[in-house]
């Protein structure tokens, strides 16, 4: 199971793709991958973890060794990239976690992108769930890199420029033929009044809002503090009703 949170930036994305990780962690998923394919990297801080090594990191390492011919002995191309791909995953005891991270200097994330592909499709049939936190926006479709995601969760607060970000996600996928199972639109930070007005806009685009989080003062908490978000309590009023989201939408029992 794949599952790929998307939406226009400040929504709360990584907020719920990182509560969704202690949510699979607590049901007994198995082997969990998260995946922070957002260049601008926040899932280290939201779950508590050091990162050292980023995918772009060991990919500008191979195209330096390569180019210089310093492979290391015993090691051909792809040997090499799988042996440096496996340095850059962070492991923890409930899952492990993998940051595309930024190409050095001014070079165009294209070739950081074009490895995530190729990693995924090598490293995904290990693990029993995946949840990868994207770039927000769009470049994410265009790129393939939500290619075979079983649920791809877009993130809308109370604007209504969420939403069209959210409607030109579902219509991209459409155009290019994306191959996805479900699009589930997903309210953060929504109040009861918000939640009406914004579930009226949502049918004008023919979106369906399949759910919201509430705000919720524990996380405006950690947020002040600079905590992650694996210091908010299971009871708190934003995991639980993230919890039901995902019940209704069929990634968790």
């Amino acid at each position: 199971m794949i599952i790929a949170f998307t939406g226009k930036g400040g929504t709360g994305k990584t907020l719920l793709a990182s509560m969704t990780v202690l949510e699979l962690i607590d049901s007994n998923v198995g082997d969990l991958l998260v995946i922070d394919a957002d260049p601008d990297a926040n899932m280290p801080d939201a779950l508590g973890v050091d990162v050292e090594t980023t995918l772009g990191d060991v990919r500008e390492r191979f195209k330096r060794e390569v180019e210089s011919g310093e492979l290391p002995p015993g090691f051909d191309k792809q040997a090499y990239m799988e042996y440096l791909v496996a340095s850059a995953i962070e492991e923890t005891d409930d899952f492990d976690l993998l940051v595309m991270g930024r190409p050095e200097g001014r070079g165009c994330y294209c070739a950081v992108n074009q490895w995530l592909r190729k990693v995924m499709s090598d490293l995904l049939p290990a693990y029993d769930a995946v949840v990868m936190d994207c770039e927000a926006g769009l470049e994410h479709v265009s790129r393939g890199i939500i290619e075979g995601v079983d649920h791809v969760v877009a993130v809308v607060d109370h604007s209504l420029k969420a939403l069209k970000t959210a409607a030109r996600i579902r219509d991209l996928l459409d155009e290019l033929e994306v191959d996805v199972g479900s699009l589930h639109v997903v309210a953060n930070r929504v109040t009861d009044e918000e939640f009406e007005v914004l579930s009226e806009k949502a049918r004008e685009l023919d979106l369906d809002i399949v759910g919201r989080v509430r705000p919720d003062p524990e996380v405006v908490r950690i947020d002040l503090e600079g905590l992650p978000v694996t210091e908010l309590p299971p009871d708190s009023r934003a995991r639980s009703d993230l919890r039901e989201v995902l019940r209704r939408i069929g990634i968790t029992g």
